[in-house]
């Protein structure tokens, strides 16, 4: 799976990066204002798809080092150790009535949720 991109996928918005900065999230829009994700401009939301998958660079650079230092059993269990990579897909409806569909990480999500029931 390739790096998730938190971005807009499609709908309103396609393009444009969904930035997190603390309990904040935006859809950047270049030269024009951002639009804010909040319980004060989204009416409903649902999660279209959740795909996880290890990070292959990180598997093949664990198994590296788990080789040479433990050797074959060593590259196993480095590449299992590799870290996981999350990409959620959610449906955003805003209260304006546009409807973006985007692709974020774990840590995008979390804040997402936080803030949508605040």
């Amino acid at each position: 799976m390739a790096k998730v991109k938190n971005a807009v996928i499609a709908g309103d918005y396609t393009g444009r990066k969904v930035l997190c900065a603390g309990n904040r999230i935006i859809f950047d829009r270049a030269f024009e204002s951002p639009v804010e994700v909040s319980s004060a401009t989204v009416d409903r939301y649902e999660v279209i798809d959740q795909e996880s998958s290890k990070s292959l660079g990180s598997a093949f650079g664990r198994g590296l080092i788990g080789n040479a230092l433990f050797g074959t059993v060593g590259m196993v269990a480095g590449a299992l150790s590799a870290k996981n990579t999350t990409a959620i897909v959610v449906s955003i409806e805003f209260k304006n009535g546009d409807k973006s569909l985007i692709e974020i990480d774990q840590k995008i999500y979390k804040v997402l949720l936080k803030i949508l029931f605040s």
